[in-house]
């Protein structure tokens, strides 16, 4: 009935149900795959999670899978102080916060790679383009005359340091009329650029609003990465297209060059994974 915990070290009594019976082989593989689970989900869209949010998670996939609850906070507590799969982070805001190991080395290497483009020395825009683009500046075919820090935003994007930008503002501080004026300067510049958001109706408003050809970034990691299966399925929905006479294309792998510019839409909301595959397909 005893079973070692994943990496843990020393053993842990899996086959207690903590009401004196015992689990089944089949109950307690289920038991991990629940652990399993609840941590793919925690972490799917924040890199660190407390204790109470990865308890609840747990007894959710437990509960779904039919399992007993009532071992399950021990199990809980037990795994996140001994389990070397997470790495205690310390008090925030007066809780406890864990993260796996797999994402505390997703963020370090993503910070690594933050900061090689960061220090990259880039030749930037002339500044006479530039003047032009923001004296010129229009929205919706309608003259607009940019303030002070949309300016220095479009500057900071086209002309600061290094190869890796970021810019926040409010809802209505002007940030789409910002952009237009950037991407026509990065055009000029002979850029090419490419837009992503998480959501597909965000994805298209970003595109709409600023012209910059956009996708989900679901979608872009696929171009970016694809896998065999996703190049099959494309291959077998063109086969259907064709039998239907209906217009087919090849698979749109996205290949990015030291010409390219990836617009990133709401960036603070990207798991770290996603976050790290981008920045390893822009780094290159």
């Amino acid at each position: 009935g005893r079973k070692e915990a994943w990496g843990a070290g020393e053993c842990v009594d899996w086959g207690n149900k903590g009401n004196g019976e015992k689990q089944t082989g089949d109950e307690v593989a289920e038991d991990r795959k629940a652990f399993d689970a609840a941590i793919d989900i925690v972490t799917s869209s924040r890199s660190h999670f407390s204790r109470r949010e990865f308890l609840q998670r747990v007894l959710e996939e437990s509960m779904a899978r039919g399992l007993h609850p009532e071992f399950i906070r021990e199990q809980v507590d037990h795994d996140l102080r001994n389990d070397a799969r997470f790495v205690n982070l310390g008090i925030r805001n007066g809780q406890q916060r864990f993260t796996t190991a797999t994402i505390f080395d997703m963020e370090k290497r993503l910070l690594d790679a933050a900061d090689r483009m960061h220090d990259a020395r880039l030749k930037p825009v002339s500044d006479r383009i530039v003047t032009q683009e923001i004296s010129n500046a229009r929205m919706g075919g309608k003259p607009v005359t940019l303030n002070s820090e949309q300016q220095a935003a479009v500057r900071h994007i086209t002309q600061g340091k290094g190869r890796i930008k970021s810019i926040t503002g409010l809802a209505g501080t002007g940030k789409t009329a910002m952009l237009q004026v950037a991407k026509r300067i990065l055009t000029r510049a002979g850029c090419e650029l490419h837009g992503c958001a998480l959501a597909g109706v965000a994805a298209k408003k970003l595109g709409t609003e600023s012209g910059i050809p956009c996708d989900t970034l679901t979608m872009t990691l696929m171009r970016l990465y694809p896998k065999r299966t996703d190049l099959l399925k494309h291959h077998l929905r063109q086969l259907g297209r064709a039998a239907l006479k209906r217009p087919t294309w090849k698979f749109p792998k996205l290949k990015l060059n030291n010409k390219s510019v990836v617009v990133l839409d709401e960036s603070s909301m990207v798991s770290t994974r996603d976050f790290l595959l981008l920045m390893q397909a822009v780094a290159k």
